[in-house]
């Protein structure tokens, strides 16, 4: 049985917020946002932000979020400057390049059934090859904090699994 990927987050109640980053391999970036885009994912809606600020690199880049659908309009308010108003509990999924951010805000608003599902199929892709991930929590005055981490596809699927090294 898969578990959701913020398995021991819950466990150790710890947070407030949840974080899944995985880099692939650099030359693999147009095909993970092509395969993300290919992935249905209920309860998110797609946004492309253009020269934007991008958290995962800290520079202006173009990149796709998916927003859940609760909070997409604030959200992108919040991107593009307009009217915007602090959000505490959501869920974002970022590809820029060859990276993947997952953020659920104070847990999140939705299941994390369509998150793991995502990973899980990335994971399988045979286009792409995870060259490191980490589980983090913290945010909102607490330090961030590792959880898991690895540097395989095969790390990560036994951490799925509830199975640690």
């Amino acid at each position: 049985m898969v578990l959701n990927w913020f398995w021991e987050i819950e466990i150790d109640r710890a947070g407030p917020d949840y974080l899944f980053l995985a880099t692939f391999k650099p030359s693999e970036g147009l095909q993970l946002a092509e395969e993300v885009r290919q992935q249905p994912l209920p309860g998110f809606k797609h946004y492309t932000a253009t020269n934007s600020p991008c958290w995962l690199h800290n520079h202006n880049a173009s990149y796709d979020l998916y927003m859940d659908e609760y909070h997409y309009e604030q959200l992108v308010a919040n991107i593009e400057g307009k009217n915007a108003a602090n959000i505490w509990i959501y869920n974002i999924i970022t590809v820029c390049g060859c990276d993947l951010k997952i953020e659920r805000g104070y847990g999140g608003s939705l299941g994390g059934e369509v998150e793991t599902d995502l990973i899980l199929k990335l994971s399988h892709s045979p286009n792409l090859t995870i060259v490191k991930w980490a589980v983090v929590c913290g945010g909102n005055g607490y330090n961030y904090t590792d959880m898991a981490t690895g540097t395989s596809t095969a790390e990560l699927l036994d951490y799925l699994l509830g199975i640690t090294r």
